[in-house]
């Protein structure tokens, strides 16, 4: 056998890895992917060696040679990648033709070949190359080369049996095993850049890590007693890296003195291996002269035969802040304590979550009897719970313990530990500890002293609300007493006026009346503040007409301005909503007060009543100024406030050049705010003053106006033939009786309510005058039996007028309800029976 071809072939396969290796060591390397200069370079380097390797080929015969580039080119597409062999390849192929004979064009082939199986083999293990083992590198060498043994077959027909003869052999033993020897000194290098690489990484890694976390890092060498400070770790006590030194003292010498105990016993006691880690926490100096608080944490990582440690890491953490943040919520907590304590009227108390006590505050001592050391620690079950209610409160305490059902607040009759009984509003709050664990609290309000402030205020309440009815009771005795000889009064000068008197005689009874009406007006006043402050005056809305609701008061006035020699005039501006939805009764009393003040300070020039519109934003709202305006005697500035309270008057002490009790303003003010509006005035001592007022109307829908309620709208030409008048005072019945004839009427006269019944069930009456406060049978009753046909159905139907002195709040309302059909309140007048008749009464008949 000729090893001839063996030596040579071994002796290329020695220089193919020698090459290598000396390629590696200039600094080739397998990370070329994604920079194709590098891929290039090594491309060049593979080259050259393929190159080299060639120089030394085994000659089967002249222009046949076989040397060991396949191996080179094969491990390159494997191992370097697509740019490098194809370089490599590119370069070897040149090479090979121009080597020229018989084989070049073969050998040409067998790099191509090698080449791509390399290249698709590479692709097929996606690049995991690094855990290639030897015996894939063998196979992958040996199917290289069985290519490689095909295409000789390539080679001339008197050539291809003759080299495959001399080859096969040699080929199939040594450049399989040559191609797994050079690759796995090529994974090898692999693996070690991998491993570099993947180190780095985590050095970097860990860097980074450090240097975003706010902990130091240290490793402390015992037997040298040398330390490693990280960078961190100088930073966080103020010092640059190179101001801290590397031995153990550079850290003990920064330790608080109340400190250095603790921490030299941990970290003596993991040293001694009592323990294998440590953790304490304290104080150490900071370079700007501060105390800081920190976390240290440490590990014994390799220990002598003893067990002593030689070597320990660890961490050191900043929690100055933390702390800072504890000391402030611990002062809190004990704040919050000592205020619970301080508050006598309320009781807390905490449990746990076996229901036994775990706080108790100082009310709660004095609530139920028990010191904090007799009931810390007692179940709140046998202290505080009465038996009757123990079962139920343990079981909503575990409900909601377990099922998460809170306890409603409520009051509890709890037990002192005298036995006696506590009242008090139990609120009840669920809390949960640092270690999880629920805690219960308590929190009773003592209703003893609450109860007693409650009974206090509701006899206050009924006390004020005895005293409002006794007051609204005296006004309306006051009333219907003044009004009843009121009425006999102005009714006998009105009759005394139709009478024939002298010049002298009129002027005697006009000013009686004008009195009178005076105290009517006045005794008007009192009643609406009255309902005023008891809060019963309201507003009622109606269709109105503004413009109307001004003419009236007017009219009213204009005799009394003309025979005062005043000009008395209106200004509607035409913007201002006409027919609006207000109430008329209440606009002609603020307008009849107003203006009324106005004559009577003002002795010459004029006075204006002017309407002006006001922009409101709200839909379906109207605004309106009212201003009356005078040139009267004016009001000093420091009275204009004052002005607006009862009773209260421009001119005081016993020089009054004005009557009046100071009423009208305060009742004006009072009606306007009830209109969502305000008042206000300007005035101008020795010129004259101007009130302005601003209520709030709504829009109107009715097509069309009622009259203002001053107004009475009769039919002409209706008679009254028979009125019955029930009146138990003898002097208003008889002035009553006087008035109704003088109206061209026939009366009957009743002195109770049971008289006048039996007077209607027998006789037939076209009007009935019914008082109402009369004795046997007062006119309410008198009316309800006549509705209800206790009188028969004679005058079951005829029209009834209540003639009274009742004129508090809701008076009218009632008689109205029973069954009345119209109401004059007391004093009456004549032309107010004149308009009633003409309302009710018939139409005339013909004789």
């Amino acid at each position: 056998m000729d090893i001839q071809p063996f030596i040579s072939l071994a002796q290329n396969v020695s220089l193919l890895l020698a090459a290598v290796l000396l390629f590696e060591l200039t600094g080739a390397r397998m990370d070329t992917a994604r920079d194709h200069f590098k891929e290039f370079t090594v491309g060049l380097g593979l080259g050259f060696i393929g190159v080299l390797i060639m120089l030394t080929p085994w000659t089967i015969m002249p222009g046949v040679v076989f040397d060991t580039r396949s191996v080179l080119i094969a491990v390159s597409g494997l191992l370097f990648g697509t740019v490098p062999t194809i370089v490599a390849m590119v370069m070897t192929i040149v090479s090979r033709i121009a080597a020229g004979g018989t084989g070049a064009v073969t050998g040409s082939a067998v790099i191509l070949a090698s080449g791509i199986i390399g290249i698709a083999w590479r692709q097929l293990r996606r690049e995991q190359l690094h855990d290639l083992e030897w015996k894939e590198l063998f196979a992958f060498g040996f199917i290289v080369h069985l290519v490689m043994l095909l295409l000789m077959l390539t080679l001339p027909d008197d050539v291809d049996m003759q080299v495959l003869s001399r080859i096969t052999l040699p080929v199939i033993i040594i450049y399989p095993a040559g191609t797994a020897l050079l690759g796995m000194l090529i994974i090898q290098r692999l693996k070690r850049e991998l491993t570099e690489r993947k180190l780095a990484e985590s050095e970097e890694r860990f860097k980074r890590a450090m240097e975003a976390s706010r902990d130091g890092i240290w490793d402390w060498d015992i037997l040298s007693d040398t330390v490693y400070f990280s960078p961190g770790y100088k930073a966080l006590l103020g010092y640059a890296p190179d101001e801290f030194g590397k031995d153990i003292r550079s850290w003990t010498g920064l330790i608080h003195p109340d400190d250095f105990s603790s921490v030299l016993k941990a970290n003596q006691d993991c040293i001694n291996g009592r323990f294998d880690e440590f953790e304490v926490e304290y104080r150490m100096h900071h370079r700007d002269g501060t105390w800081r608080w920190f976390l240290g944490r440490g590990k014994a990582v390799e220990r002598d035969g003893n067990g002593r440690a030689l070597r320990m890491v660890g961490t050191h953490t900043d929690t100055t802040r933390r702390k800072q943040v504890e000391d402030s919520i611990k002062a809190n907590e004990k704040r919050l304590r000592s205020l619970l304590d301080d508050v006598d009227m309320v009781a807390v108390q905490g449990y746990d979550n076996k229901r036994r006590v775990i706080y108790l505050n100082r009310a709660s001592e004095i609530f139920y009897g028990y010191t904090k050391e007799e009931a810390l620690g007692q179940p709140l079950e046998d202290l505080i719970i009465p038996e009757e209610i123990k079962e139920y409160v343990v079981r909503d305490i575990t409900n909601w313990l377990e099922d998460g059902v809170p306890i409603p607040a409520g009051e509890l009759i709890l037990r002192n530990k005298d036995g006696s009984d506590v009242s008090v509003y139990s609120s009840h709050a669920m809390q949960t500890n640092p270690f999880g664990e629920k805690e219960l609290y308590c929190i009773d309000v003592d209703m003893s002293e609450i109860r007693k402030t409650h009974d206090q205020l509701v006899r206050a309440k009924e006390l004020a609300e005895s005293a409002s009815r006794t007051k609204s009771e005296f006004l309306a005795n006051m009333s219907h007493e003044i009004r009843t000889p009121l009425n006999g009064v102005i009714g006998m000068l009105e009759l005394l006026r139709t009478t024939g008197l002298s010049h002298e005689q009129g002027d005697y009874v006009q000013t009686a009346v004008t009195a009178s009406k005076r105290l009517t007006q006045l005794l008007s006043d009192i009643l609406d503040l009255s309902r005023v402050e008891a809060g019963k005056l309201s507003i009622h809305n109606q269709p109105m007409d503004i413009a109307e609701a001004v003419e009236h008061v007017r009219q009213l006035f204009k005799p009394t301005a003309e025979q005062a020699g005043i000009e008395i005039r209106e200004y509607i501006h035409p913007k201002v909503a006409r027919q609006v939805s207000g109430d008329a009764s209440r606009i002609q009393q603020i307008l009849f007060n107003l203006v009324g003040n106005a004559i009577k300070f003002t002795t010459k020039g004029s006075i204006s009543i002017e309407v002006y519109p006001l922009p409101t934003p709200d839909t379906g709202r109207i605004k309106a100024l009212f201003a009356v305006a005078d040139t009267g005697c004016g009001i000093e500035d420091k009275l204009v406030e004052e002005l607006f309270e009862p009773f209260t008057q421009a001119s005081r002490g016993f020089q009054r050049t004005h009557q009046g009790a100071g009423l009208g303003l305060t009742i004006c003010r009072r009606l306007i705010k009830l209109m969502d509006g305000d008042i206000t005035l300007e005035s101008q001592p020795g010129e004259g003053t101007t009130i302005f007022f601003c209520p709030t109307f709504h829009e109107s829908t009715a097509d069309s106006v009622g009259p203002a309620l001053s107004e009475t709208h009769s039919e002409p030409g209706r008679i009254i033939r028979n009125v019955l008048l029930a009146e138990d005072d003898r002097i208003n019945r008889v002035v009553t009786e006087k008035q109704l004839q003088k109206l061209g009427c026939r009366i009957h006269t009743a002195t109770n309510g049971r008289e006048a019944l039996e007077m209607l069930e027998v006789k037939p009456f076209d009007l009935v005058f019914m008082d109402v406060q009369m004795p046997v049978l007062d006119g309410v009753e008198a009316v309800t039996s006549l509705r209800s046909g206790l009188a028969g159905e004679l005058n079951r139907d005829v029209p009834v007028i209540a003639l009274t002195a009742y004129a508090m709040n809701g008076d009218k309302d009632n008689f109205l309800r029973v069954g009345m059909d119209h109401y004059l309140p007391k004093p009456v007048e004549i032309r107010e029976l004149d308009a009633a008749i003409r309302r009710f009464g018939k139409p005339p008949v013909n004789p």
